[in-house]
């Protein structure tokens, strides 16, 4: 999996982790606008003038070898849309659908990482702390 595609997963797994207020149900012409930004504006670390500022997934799966992508976009705490591109293996013909299963590498680090944080906010972890007091066995 390739560091942009890990960026997104691990992006979308933390917004998950992050709680915000109900939002209106989005009207499914503002859903299809949602995915078609979100399909067509991928960016990159670095921003250069002149240069393109997005880039469209399809483009970034061919780049890097990736055959399939799956993406779910959190709001209000639930999931506002899913969706798949590409196909569930290389070389393959079989469509990817947002119940593919993937891969999904080391997405646990970040995850845990913007748990233990949202832990420190709360006051119940001291990252500067002893961990054998908060450890139990």
């Amino acid at each position: 999996m390739t560091p942009h595609i890990r960026l997104l997963a691990a992006a979308a797994l933390i917004s998950a982790c992050t709680p915000r207020p109900q939002a209106p149900e989005p009207r499914a012409d503002d859903t299809a606008t949602r995915i078609r930004n979100v399909a067509a504006g991928l960016t990159g670390p670095n921003i250069v003038r002149g240069e393109p500022a997005g880039f469209a997934i399809e483009e970034r799966m061919r780049r890097y070898n990736v055959p399939a992508v799956s993406v779910a976009v959190i709001d209000g705490g639930r999931i506002a849309w899913a969706r798949a591109w590409g196909v569930t293996t290389a070389g393959g013909q079989a469509p990817a659908d947002t119940a593919t299963l993937f891969q999904a590498a080391s997405i646990s680090k970040p995850v845990a990482a913007a748990a233990a944080l949202r832990l420190v906010e709360r006051g119940m972890l001291h990252l500067d702390g002893d961990v054998n007091t908060q450890l139990r066995s």
